[in-house]
């Protein structure tokens, strides 16, 4: 999978966290890779469709999941303390710590995370704590 780091776009670098998380699922399910190039023009491409807000805020999760062409079925936010519907789940976690002000999402509850956008983890994850999480069904 391709970290936001490593994609040729100073937006996804620093905003693209949610998104590459959400993507990792067409390598997990799909078992397609992606490169750098395939990452930046869906990203470009998901901004143009009005998928991802003027601030890159994923707008619609769901069309974002149908843009990538994912077999996930978007079950809403859950904060920590709610219950998970039961199934095989994708769950994008966010986390956040208190000493930078910073949010980051990742895929997976708890440390070590499935997979960290970040190369090497973020100091999100590091010293953080998890704060809520974007439920998929996988479909």
């Amino acid at each position: 999978m391709i970290y936001q780091t490593a994609v040729p776009d100073a937006n996804f670098e620093h905003m693209g966290c949610a998104f590459d998380s959400l993507a990792y699922a067409r390598e997990k399910y799909k078992r397609i890779p992606w490169t750098a190039v395939e990452l930046a023009a869906a990203w470009n491409g998901a901004r143009q469709e009005g998928i991802l807000d003027s601030e890159f805020n994923i707008a619609d999760w769901q069309a974002l999941a149908n843009y990538l062409n994912l077999p996930l079925q978007f079950l809403g936010k859950f904060n920590l303390t709610d219950a998970l519907p039961s199934g095989n789940l994708f769950i994008i976690t966010t986390w956040h710590n208190d000493r930078t002000n910073f949010t980051h999402f990742v895929v997976g509850q708890a440390k070590p995370v499935e997979w960290d956008p970040i190369e090497g983890g973020s100091v999100t994850v590091a010293e953080g704590y998890p704060i809520s999480n974007r439920v998929f069904q996988v479909v």
